[in-house]
């Protein structure tokens, strides 16, 4: 119960700041879920509009749709690091951990230095209970982008875990440096 717990409130508290990897948020999610729709109607194979619309169902929490979206985004673009990355972060959180592996993997072949794409994968693998894959995933994205706030805040997590009060401190030390 506590582990779940604790996972839970460490992706709530990462997500609230991803904007240190990702100044991706939308401001006005209604009035985009229109704009991106109109722009669907118009041209189908729109990527963008796939893509923000995707992203738009995230943030309303309509995580279906959400994969929907992503997964023809990949259909129209099979070399769009962003539509794999972002369709395993929606699966990840309908806990469809091996689709979302599979997904984050395909990401990282599209581009091996993204560093948001090993978190997001990190944090598949440790919601799935694989917590040595989840470590290894969270040290390379730091390794990749060592500005990752997130990151640091999940490698934070993950040493406390693992009992390593002096890892866990430097990582959480970073990762509120990172944030000023």
């Amino acid at each position: 119960m506590f582990g779940k717990l604790l996972t839970t409130y460490t992706i709530v508290i990462a997500l609230l700041f991803i904007g240190a990897c990702r100044k991706d948020q939308p401001p006005d999610s209604k009035k985009l879920t229109v704009k991106y729709k109109k722009q669907l109607r118009e041209d189908p194979k729109n990527i963008a509009a796939r893509l923000g619309l995707g992203k738009v169902y995230i943030a309303r929490e309509m995580l279906k749709q959400a994969v929907d979206e992503f997964q023809k985004a990949t259909e129209i673009d099979s070399t769009s690091f962003e539509a794999y990355h972002e369709l395993g972060v929606a699966l990840r959180k309908l806990d469809k951990y091996d689709e979302a592996i599979r997904a984050l993997h395909k990401a990282i072949q599209l581009d091996s230095l993204a560093a948001t794409a090993y978190n997001s994968l990190g944090l598949t693998y440790y919601q799935k209970g694989e917590k040595e894959k989840a470590l290894d995933a969270f040290l390379e994205a730091v390794r990749l982008d060592p500005k990752c706030a997130e990151a640091h805040y999940n490698l934070g997590a993950m040493y406390r875990d693992l009992k390593d009060s002096e890892k866990s401190s430097y990582h959480w030390q970073r990762y509120r440096e990172l944030l000023k």
